[in-house]
């Protein structure tokens, strides 16, 4: 019966161990201040990277891309979405889920190969922005 408790114990622990390394083990890779990081997904082709990035909601002018050889980074805020209301006497009485991240976004995405920052191209296209970064000549 001693043993039992030891071992229930020993566990217990242990998931409390586990649990702080999971809250600790990313932490270091999120941008400074308290932003959400956009999701992406990421090509290489023979001449070129494809860089797409899910920014739903994000106005291109909120949006900041700065391109250097070897990294792209983007920042930006995107606001909270709200429905439109026709009858500015109708007010919201009660908020039932806010999943959508909002606030300030940033993302630093390292590159393989250095890329050529003049040739660089971004569109923004149903709520996902495209960056196709082409690679330079060595």
């Amino acid at each position: 019966m001693a043993r039992k408790i030891r071992y229930t114990r020993v566990f217990a622990q242990t998931e409390e161990v586990v649990q702080g390394i999971e809250k600790l083990q990313f932490s270091h890779y999120l941008a400074p201040n308290p932003a959400w990081t956009p999701a992406i997904n990421a090509y290489r082709y023979d001449h070129r990277f494809e860089i797409c990035v899910d920014l739903a909601g994000v106005h291109r002018e909120a949006i900041d891309l700065k391109v250097l050889p070897q990294k792209i980074s983007i920042q930006g805020f995107r606001a909270i979405p709200r429905p439109e209301i026709e009858d500015p006497s109708v007010s919201c009485c009660q908020t039932l889920a806010l999943e959508i991240e909002n606030g300030p976004f940033a993302r630093e995405i390292h590159l393989p190969q250095a890329v050529d920052p003049e040739g660089v191209t971004a569109t923004k296209v149903e709520g996902y922005l495209w960056v196709s970064l082409p690679i330079k000549a060595t």
